[in-house]
C-alpha cells in the first residue's frame, strides 16, 4: 500500500463517487492507485480551474463534498479560482494538490510553490502531509472542516514522495475510516438557543410587515420545505438574494423575486423597504443583496438566521440573531410563532407586493415575447421558461444572463435550480461547473448559460464534454462584447469603450460540431424554444449559439444602472454596490 492507496480509500470511506482534475510529474502515485481501483469515477478535465468549478457545481446539487485535484505548481495555481469561489459561496469542495518532492524543499525545484500560504486566505483549512501514515487524519479534518458550521474549502497539499512512499498496511488499517456526518452538508443540524427563538417569535408574531429574505444558505440547508411552510402559517412575503434564486417556487402566492443590484425587482426592492421585519435566511447581506440604501436608508427590525456565528450582524445591525441550521430553526419558529390580530394586515402587505411584483412583470411582456433578431436578453429567458422541464438546473455566468435570469426567470420549483458563482463572479464558471451538476444530477436536465466572453474562457471543456458525452446543453447569448463592463464604460466613462469589443469573428457551432456536437443557431424565439425542446429529449450534449441584442442598446436590470440613466452624465457616480 502506498501513500495514494491512502488517499483513494480515504475518499471510498467517505462515499466520494466522482473526482473532477488532471494529471502532472507529481500525482502519477495517486493516479495509479485511482487506476488500480474501480470505486471512484475520475473526470479528466482540460483546465484545473474547471476541476474545481466542475466539483463546486456537483457539491451545489448532490448535496455531498465536491473532490477535485491537480498538480503542483501551474496546476496548483490554476485550480485555486475554482477553489477561491466554493469557499466565497460556502460550498463544500476538498482540493487534493500534488506537491514536490519533501526532500526538494528550498531547492528552486520546477514547480516548486508554497501551497498553504497560497491557500489559506481561500479556504477553511489548508495544510501539508508529511509522512503518508498522516494521510487519513488530513483527510477526515478536510472533510471535517468543509462542511462544519463555516462551510467551504479545504486545500491538501500532497508531496510526491509522500504518495508513492510505501506503508505498513497492517498499521495504516485502523487509522483508515471517516465520519460519515461529514460525507454531506450540512453536517449537522443545529438550533440556536431557546431564549433567542422566543425573541424571534414574538418579534415575527407582532410585526405587520415582515418579509422573508432568503439568501444561499436555504440551498447549502435544503430548507426549502421549511421555507414554503413558514411564510405560508405566517403569510409573509418572501424575496431571495440572487445566491438564493429557487429558494421558493416563484410562481408562490407569497414569492416576489430577487433584491438587490443584479436583477432585483424594483416592487422586490419596494417591499425591502416598506417591510418592518426582516427575516434574513442564510444571507451576509452584502452589497449586492442589501443595494446600500434600500436596507439602511430606513432603520428597520431584522432577525438573522445563520450557520455561521460570524455573519451574524456583519454588515446589518441585527435585532436577534440566530446561530442555527436554518431548516432546523424553521421548524421550531413554526410551532412557537403565533399570528394574533395582524393578520389582516399580512394579507392587506402580500396583496400590495404581489400586485406590484404582477405590474412590473407586464412591463417587460413585449420585451419578452419581441422576435427581432438579434434576440432580446428577456425573449430568451421567455425561452426558457417554456422549454424547460420544471426541476432544470440553469447554470449561468456573471456577465451578460445573470440580471435577465435573476430578474425575469420564475423557477417553477424550489432547488437548486439557478446556479452562478457569486463570489467572485467569474467568467468561464457555467460550463464546468454545469459538467459537474450533471455528473452529480444525471437524471435532471442540466443547462448552462453563457456570454461569448464566458465562452472563450471555457471552450477547452466541449471536449470533456464530447469525449464523456455529457448531455449539458450549452446556450451562448452570442452579443460579441464583454458586455457588463461596456454598460459601465458608456454610463460612467461617457461612452470611451475601450477594450471591450471583440466582434463576432469564428463559428461557434462550427467549434461545437468538430467535436461531434449537435449545435445550431436559432433566429428567433420560437426557433430558441424548439431548439432547447430538442436537446431535452435528445439526451445528448446540445450547443445552441443565440445571437444576443447588446447589453448597451437597452439598460438591463440592474438597480444602480436603471437609476443612473436617467441623470445627466456629470452627475452619475458609479459606487461599489
Amino acid at each position: 500500500m502506498t501513500g495514494g492507496d491512502l488517499v483513494v480509500r480515504m475518499l471510498r470511506e467517505y462515499d466520494v463517487r466522482d473526482v473532477f482534475g488532471l494529471p502532472g510529474d507529481t500525482s502519477l502515485s495517486l493516479y495509479d492507485a485511482m487506476a488500480r481501483d474501480a470505486g471512484i469515477r475520475h473526470i479528466l478535465v482540460r483546465d484545473e480551474r474547471s476541476a474545481a468549478y466542475m466539483a463546486d457545481g456537483y457539491a451545489r446539487v448532490t448535496g455531498r463534498v465536491g473532490v477535485c485535484e491537480g498538480p503542483s505548481g501551474g496546476g496548483a495555481l490554476y485550480i485555486s479560482p475554482g477553489v477561491a469561489e466554493a469557499d466565497g459561496s460556502r460550498v463544500p469542495v476538498v482540493c487534493l494538490a500534488s506537491d514536490t518532492s519533501l526532500a526538494s524543499e528550498d531547492r528552486g525545484s520546477l514547480t516548486a510553490l508554497d501551497q498553504t500560504s497560497m491557500f489559506s486566505r481561500m479556504t477553511r483549512f489548508t495544510t501539508r502531509v508529511v509522512m503518508p501514515e498522516k494521510i487519513p487524519e488530513t483527510i477526515r479534518r478536510a472533510f471535517r472542516c468543509a462542511t462544519g458550521s463555516r462551510q467551504g474549502a479545504s486545500h491538501v497539499a500532497l508531496p510526491e514522495n509522500v504518495l508513492s512512499a510505501d506503508v505498513d498496511s497492517t498499521q495504516c488499517e485502523p487509522l483508515v475510516y471517516a465520519e460519515p456526518d461529514h460525507s454531506h452538508f450540512p453536517s449537522r443540524r443545529y438550533l440556536p438557543v431557546q431564549e433567542d427563538l422566543r425573541m424571534a417569535a414574538s418579534l415575527i408574531s407582532s410585526s405587520e410587515r415582515p418579509l422573508v429574505l432568503c439568501g444561499g444558505g436555504v440551498h447549502l440547508s435544503g430548507a426549502y420545505v421549511q421555507v414554503r411552510k413558514f411564510v405560508e402559517k405566517t403569510s409573509i412575503p418572501v424575496v431571495t438574494s440572487l445566491n438564493g434564486k429557487g429558494s421558493v417556487d416563484e410562481n408562490h402566492p407569497f414569492a416576489l423575486g430577487v433584491v438587490g443590484t443584479t436583477g432585483g425587482k424594483g416592487a422586490s426592492n419596494k417591499a425591502v423597504e416598506e417591510a418592518d421585519l426582516i427575516i434574513v435566511l442564510g444571507s451576509r447581506l452584502n452589497s449586492s443583496t442589501t443595494a446600500g440604501p434600500v436596507f439602511l436608508g430606513k432603520p428597520k427590525r431584522t432577525v438573522q438566521v445563520d450557520c455561521d456565528v460570524m455573519q451574524i450582524g456583519n454588515t446589518q445591525r441585527v435585532d436577534v440573531g440566530l446561530v442555527g441550521d436554518i431548516a432546523a430553526t424553521l421548524d421550531v419558529l413554526l410551532e412557537m410563532v403565533e399570528i394574533p390580530g395582524v393578520a389582516g394586515h399580512r394579507q392587506a402587505w402580500v396583496a400590495r407586493c404581489r400586485a406590484r411584483v404582477q405590474e412590473e412583470m407586464e412591463s417587460y411582456e413585449g420585451l419578452m415575447r419581441c422576435e427581432i433578431s438579434p434576440l432580446r436578453p428577456h425573449r430568451i429567458v421567455r425561452a426558457l421558461e417554456r422549454a424547460l422541464p420544471a426541476e432544470t438546473v440553469i447554470v449561468y455566468d456573471a456577465g451578460t444572463p445573470a440580471p435577465y435570469l435573476a430578474a425575469l426567470y420564475r423557477p417553477r420549483s424550489a432547488g437548486r435550480v439557478a446556479v452562478s458563482g457569486r463570489a467572485h463572479g467569474s467568467l468561464g464558471y457555467a460550463i464546468p461547473a454545469a459538467v459537474g451538476a450533471k455528473v452529480g444530477r444525471p437524471d435532471l436536465p442540466v443547462v448552462a448559460l453563457f456570454g461569448d466572453g464566458s465562452f472563450e474562457m471555457s471552450v477547452s471543456e466541449i471536449e470533456t464534454v464530447a469525449r464523456l458525452n455529457i448531455p449539458v446543453i450549452m446556450v451562448c447569448m452570442r452579443n460579441g462584447m464583454y458586455g457588463w463592463i461596456k454598460c459601465l464604460q458608456q454610463l460612467y466613462y461617457q461612452n470611451r469603450f475601450f477594450g471591450v469589443d471583440f466582434g463576432h469573428k469564428g463559428d461557434y457551432c462550427d467549434v461545437a460540431r468538430a467535436y461531434g456536437l449537435a449545435a445550431c443557431r436559432p433566429e428567433s424565439g420560437v426557433e430558441v424554444e424548439k431548439a432547447l425542446a430538442r436537446a431535452v429529449d435528445s439526451g445528448q450534449p446540445y450547443f445552441i449559439d443565440v445571437p444576443t441584442e447588446p447589453m448597451t442598446d437597452r439598460v438591463p436590470p440592474v438597480r444602480a444602472w436603471q437609476r443612473d440613466m436617467c441623470k445627466p452624465e456629470s452627475e452619475r457616480i458609479r459606487r461599489s454596490y
